[in-house]
């Protein structure tokens, strides 16, 4: 249920981006539990267990956006020459969680595939 090769890689061939968090999003719209057990899951293509905790949430999820957000930090901070740590303590992880109950709590009918892929962007984007 985890990529092994790069844990935030849930499809594992692109890389990491905003599809790996959808494809979380989307395995947690469509399961009937958070629990994943390793004995009587069925293989799927995604490895969308991003932490390893044999649970499937929102976390899994949030971890791919902050690795995201963690890669275009640096690389930003490559392209001016500065400092990668300066710009990822000035967005903490806190901050994208919080953002991210918001909109759990304002979304409370609505598990749009195109609404969550809008919202990881606004996430994202917001960021820089």
């Amino acid at each position: 249920m985890q990529n092994q090769d790069n844990r935030f890689d849930v499809d594992g061939q692109t890389g990491v981006t905003a599809l790996d968090a959808l494809l979380v999003i989307n395995a947690i719209a469509n399961r009937t539990t958070e629990e994943v057990d390793p004995a009587t899951e069925v293989p799927s293509a995604n490895l969308v267990d991003v932490n390893g905790d044999y649970r499937i949430t929102a976390l899994d999820a949030l971890e791919v956006i902050n690795e995201i957000a963690r890669r275009n930090a640096e690389r930003e901070a490559s392209f001016r020459g500065g400092n990668s740590v300066a710009l990822q303590q000035s967005f903490p992880p806190q901050s994208l969680a919080s953002v991210a109950r918001e909109n759990a709590a304002s979304d409370d009918d609505d598990n749009d595939n195109d609404e969550s892929a809008r919202f990881i962007d606004a996430a994202i984007q917001g960021m820089f």
